[in-house]
Order: C-alpha cells, then structure tokens, then sequence
C-alpha cells in the first residue's frame, strides 16, 4: 500500500473499530501512507487468535486519532521505520482510570509480539504513552527515534523481554499528571545505551517488578536493564539521571549502569532526531531554568 490517505473515520472505540485493520494479512508493507483523525483507533495489525509475519510501516503518519493511534497483537517482524505517531488519544479518553478496551490508549501499543524494529520514527504529543509494549512481547529495537511531550510515559516495556533501547532522544514526556520518560516494569534484559533524556515531568527511568500468573515460561516478573553511557540535558537542579522504583523491588540487582553523563550528545542523530534535539538545545539555552511549557512544539 503506496501514498494513501485515510482520514475521518467514524468508528467508535469501544467497539474495536478502526480506520485501516489488516487481520490475517502477513507481509504487509506501507509506505507513506497516512492515517489521521478517526474518532476510534487509527491502524490495527493482527490475525484474530492467531499470529501475524511481517509488517512494514515506511514512512507512514498516525496523527489526531481519536484513540490509540497504532494497536498491534501477535505480530512478528513488525518494523517502523522513519514514521511519525503523534497527537493520538485527541478524544482524551481516561489512559489511567478508564477500564476495557481504553486501557490500551497510546501512540503505538504492541501486545504478545516478537522481534519489533522501530528506527528513525517519533512518538510526539499523543495523549497517553508515546510507544507500548505489553502481555509478552519478545525481542524489540528501538533506535534513533524520538520520545516527546507524551503526556504519560515515552516508552513503555511491560511484561516483556529483550529490549535494545538505543541512541534515542526522551523529551519532556509525562506532561499529564504523572509519568516518565521510559518506565519498565516486569522487563527482562533491556539494554539502553547512548539515550539523551531531557528534562522530564516525571523520572527519567522508572522500575518496577510486576509478576504475571499467566505468563509464558520466561517470564519472571522480574525487571532487569543495563543503563549505559546515557546523558542527561536538564536544570542545575536535578543534574543526574534518576532511576525511581514501585513497590518492594531491589534497584541495585534490576539496574546495572555504565558511563552515564550529566550533558551529552548521542553519537549518531538521524535528521528527524537531529533536528529535535537541536531544538532543545536551543531552549535551554535561551531559558536555562525551563524548557518551556510548550513541549518543544513550535
């Protein structure tokens, strides 16, 4: 699928509905497409009970749906790449008190998929998590993307594992009540290296150990991670990178860091992510005690 729009739909939520659904359709591609302002979900990806092979979002934007923009269950191979997910949950449904199917809301929320590659994307405004992994999704690379102004978490790794978090900017996310810049709670054997966090609401890094009774047999509840070589841009006032726990974890055997820096510059910027980061530097430079309240939006 090559250069369309979809736009508009009038779905309602609640029913599961969206404006593009591929069920059962393996080794989907779409390039610059775009999917925007449908009052439900914007794209499903999935096959029923069963597992989706292969998808490829290229180029494509989610933008100004009314609820979660992108929801995709038991994919394998998903990837996106240089795509914009941005200003979904525009209907403000309640991500923290709402139950059934509104408990997905997000820019992107993948549940009990494996081997996902997102590069050289963003996950901008959307009022929710910017990106979700949920309920067992193995394997997943995150790289050179951008994580900004979500209004709770940028990027979220629930009970799931290995997870390869690289070279990405984390901007001023938790812009709701609460939130943070990454959290990740019963996550096993993540690895986050050369990420360049920025001011947050919230904590940069949130950790938490959340056990499932239903969970395959690798699942521990367990959350592991390695912090490596991350810089962090923000006020005098909090010159570290804070890691903050829920519950009874142990934070010294879940986190393990490496090289971490108060001010840095990741070593390789795709465009997108350049551009970015060169805007919020230059906030900062013109008002060192604040970043402005306009989440680097203008």
């Amino acid at each position: 699928m090559v250069g369309l729009t979809f736009e508009r739909f009038a779905s309602r939520h609640a029913d599961g509905a969206a404006a593009v659904v591929v069920d059962g359709a393996d080794d989907i591609d779409f390039t610059d497409v775009t999917i925007r302002g449908a009052s439900g979900r914007g794209l499903y990806l999935g096959k029923g009970a069963g597992r989706l092979r292969g998808a490829h979002l290229n180029r494509v934007t989610v933008s100004d749906n009314g609820a979660v923009g992108v929801d995709v269950n038991r994919v394998d191979g998903l990837v996106v790449d240089r795509s914009v997910i941005e200003r979904n949950n525009a209907s403000r449904f309640g991500y923290l008190t709402t139950p059934g199917p509104y408990r997905v809301l997000a820019g992107m929320k993948l549940t009990g998929s494996t081997a996902t590659v997102v590069t050289d994307s963003r996950f901008a405004d959307n009022e929710a998590t910017g990106l979700w992994f949920d309920l067992f999704c193995d394997g997943a690379t995150i790289r050179r993307s951008v994580f900004r102004s979500n209004a709770l978490h940028g990027l979220f790794f629930e009970v799931s594992r290995g997870a390869a978090v690289e070279r990405n900017v984390v901007a001023r996310n938790g812009t709701g009540t609460l939130g943070s810049g990454v959290r990740l709670t019963g996550a096993q054997d993540v690895v986050m290296r050369h990420n360049t966090f920025v001011a947050p609401a919230g904590e940069q890094v949130l950790v938490a150990d959340d056990r499932r009774s239903d969970g395959p047999a690798w699942h521990t509840g367990s959350t592991s991670v390695l912090l490596e070589s991350t810089a962090l841009v923000d006020r005098a006032d909090r010159p570290t990178v804070t890691v903050a726990t829920i519950g009874s974890i142990d934070l010294a055997t879940a986190v393990r860091e490496a090289g971490n820096a108060v001010v840095g510059t990741p070593t390789v910027l795709s465009d997108e992510v350049a551009s970015d980061y060169r805007l919020v530097r230059s906030r900062l430079a013109n008002d060192p005690g604040d970043v402005g309240s306009d989440g680097f939006t203008g």
